[in-house]
């Protein structure tokens, strides 16, 4: 075999092996690095780009659901600490070669759901001895990686880390089984959390974050508000994009329980860098209205100050795109309920997608957007929750001066609901806005104005469509431009009609118009001095 070869000829020799399925290629990649130190530094690279890592464990050999037994294949940490620990060019080297790191983090058990049909009466529990000891390995697998990658204070190159948790016994032996059986009980889906005493090392340079779920059924994941707290100790400005998901698989009667989580989610929302551009996650499945015991009052329409909803608010200050799906709405997403401000005096500038798609047919607080009218003995459907909702949106809307595309969908299957979709796309400077209603819902005069439609000029698409379309967007550059006409004249504004509510209609003028409109409006101040 040749050891000494040009650079380009030994890239492609590097590329070619590297490429062979694991089947077909009769030498290890490790073995190449032997021949000589160009050829260990060629293959190196390819062999350090991408590792998957396993958490410290004393387990080899893990038990899968079905019974199988396998090795666990890896990097296990301690060589990681051996190989990159230090200040040696070749420690550094390898540091400087990752580029993805999956990173296994070892439980001791998977966990079912336990939420069998056959006992609906069953109490939830969210704490038990089980959870506890994965929760417990989990807090340690995470410190131990964090700890390790806060040393590398001269990384200069950006690291996408994956977080997957891999159980070492897929199912419970018989003397826990009988643990598990003696709590009467029904398990939520598990999901990995970090104790609050838990304060992982900073690292500067992960870029991008995930937490993959390994099994279909989307069991034995990691919780949002500790993917949150995880994706915080990635500070720096190089984080921008973390994927989470969540999926606790509440009930609506369990509203204390989504209530508690809600609140530890928004508390870890607080503490994500500034970098961050995208955030997507999805918060829970959808449940169906129909399935639990529907109130007999309407929901209350100014809701009681959400958390979650007010985090989520702060963070849109600085963020791209916000997609979450399954996640109860509260005006305080879009309108800060305890300020004396008002809506146009908030701002989300660079603001361009926000998606909130599959919103339950519930409040936050757990009350349903239909209840029973006990005088006419029918389903009554809360018009004026959705009223103030749409109106919020509304004003909040013409702040995002970026917007491209805003989409808020509710979803049932429950018969007399269906479905209530608001959607706003822009493009072309031009936008145009749509409401989509199954159950007969018309947005009524203050919602519209609060988008600035005139009351005519909604048009009816029929199939429960309607849809207005606007010459430009956005709108709020001819409330910068009155204001700015306010300081050159020393005026109050440019006469009655701009400081009257008319002014917000303009925008439905042809820009010829416009203009002809605003040089009047302006030579009449100074006529009238």
């Amino acid at each position: 075999m040749a050891t000494y070869l040009p650079q380009e000829i030994l890239a492609l020799i590097v590329e070619h092996v590297c490429a062979l399925p694991e089947k077909e290629s009769q030498v290890k990649l490790t073995d190449y690095t032997l021949v000589n130190k160009y050829w260990q530094a060629a293959f190196e690279r390819q062999i350090w780009s991408s590792v998957t890592l396993l958490s410290p464990s004393g387990i080899e050999v893990v038990t899968s659901r079905s019974g199988e037994q396998y090795k666990k294949r890896g990097l296990h940490f301690a060589d990681l600490e051996r190989l990159t620990s230090g200040s040696e060019n070749w420690q550094l080297a390898r540091r400087d070669f990752l580029r993805d790191i999956c990173y296994r983090v070892a439980v001791p058990r998977f966990l079912d759901d336990g939420d069998g049909v056959e006992d609906e009466e069953a109490e939830y529990i969210d704490d038990y001895v089980f959870t506890r000891e994965n929760d417990l390995a989990f807090t340690k697998g995470m410190s131990q990686l964090f700890n390790h990658l806060s040393t590398w204070t001269k990384q200069k190159r950006k690291l996408s880390l994956s977080i997957v948790l891999q159980a070492e016994k897929g199912n419970l032996d018989n003397e826990e089984c009988e643990i598990d059986e003696a709590i009467d009980c029904r398990s939520l889906p598990y999901r990995a959390e970090l104790p609050e005493d838990c304060h992982l090392s900073t690292v500067q340079f992960v870029a991008s974050l995930s937490f993959p779920t390994r099994f279909e059924d989307n069991n034995n994941g990691i919780s949002l508000s500790a993917a949150l707290r995880i994706a915080a100790s990635c500070g720096g400005q190089a984080l921008e994009r973390p994927e989470m998901g969540g999926n606790y698989g509440f009930r609506p009667e369990q509203c204390d329980m989504q209530c508690q989580m809600r609140d530890s989610v928004s508390q870890n929302l607080a503490r994500l860098p500034a970098s961050l551009r995208v955030l997507e996650f999805d918060w829970d499945w959808p449940p169906d209205p129909s399935g639990y015991c529907q109130d007999e009052t309407p929901p209350p329409i100014k809701t009681q100050v959400d958390a979650l909803s007010a985090s989520l608010r702060g963070t849109l200050s600085h963020l791209q795109r916000l997609c979450v799906e399954g996640m109860e709405v509260s005006t305080e997403l879009f309108f800060h309920l305890q300020s004396t401000a008002q809506p146009s005096s908030l701002s989300w500038q660079h603001l361009e997608v926000l998606e909130l798609r599959a919103i339950p047919w519930f409040t936050p607080s757990g009350h349903g957007l239909n209840y029973y009218n006990t005088e006419s003995f029918e389903q009554v459907f809360a018009t004026s929750y959705f009223d103030e909702l749409f109106t919020c949106i509304g004003h909040a809307a013409l702040k995002m001066t970026r917007i491209k595309q805003l989409l808020l969908i509710y979803e049932s299957n429950c018969e007399g609901l269906g479905e209530i979709e608001l959607h706003l796309g822009v493009q072309h400077g031009q936008a145009q806005l749509k409401f989509h209603s199954e159950n007969g819902y018309i947005p009524p005069s203050e919602v519209l104005q609060a988008w600035q439609v005139p009351q005519d000029r909604l048009e009816d698409c029929g199939n429960g469509w309607s849809r207005f379309e606007y010459d430009r967007w956005p709108l709020e550059w001819l409330t910068n431009f009155a204001c700015s006409v306010k300081v050159s004249t020393g005026n109050s504004c440019c006469g009655p009609r701009f400081r009257s509510h008319n002014f917000f209609l303009i925008p439905v003028l042809q820009y010829q118009e416009l203009i002809k409109h605003i040089c009047h409006c302006f030579a009449v101040n100074l006529i009238q001095g």
